[in-house]
């Protein structure tokens, strides 16, 4: 299990979509990623992930990291490029 959250940033800026959104998840399922659910209404939207716990996995271009409380990691969802998920082999 991973805990997180996500927000956007407030405001109209120059090419990128609005509105703004924030929430809180948990993410208890080994291995999920946000390049493979679709997650209304973050479909198409930067998004900022920022991990609560341990057991947190990101990959920013070619490097995979995982990631320890307080990383955080820019991303659009469904992007395979950069995403946010859990590492899956934490327990």
């Amino acid at each position: 299990m991973s805990d997180h959250v996500w927000f956007r940033i407030p405001g109209q800026v120059s090419g990128l979509p609005a509105p703004f959104f924030l929430g809180h998840g948990r993410t208890t399922r080994p291995g999920y990623r946000t390049d493979r659910v679709p997650q209304a209404p973050l479909t198409e939207k930067l998004v900022v992930s920022i991990a609560l716990t341990a057991g947190g996995q990101a990959k920013v271009g070619s490097q995979v990291r995982t990631l320890q409380p307080g990383h955080a990691v820019f991303h659009q969802v469904r992007d395979d490029t950069n995403w946010f998920g859990r590492h899956p082999q934490h327990r």
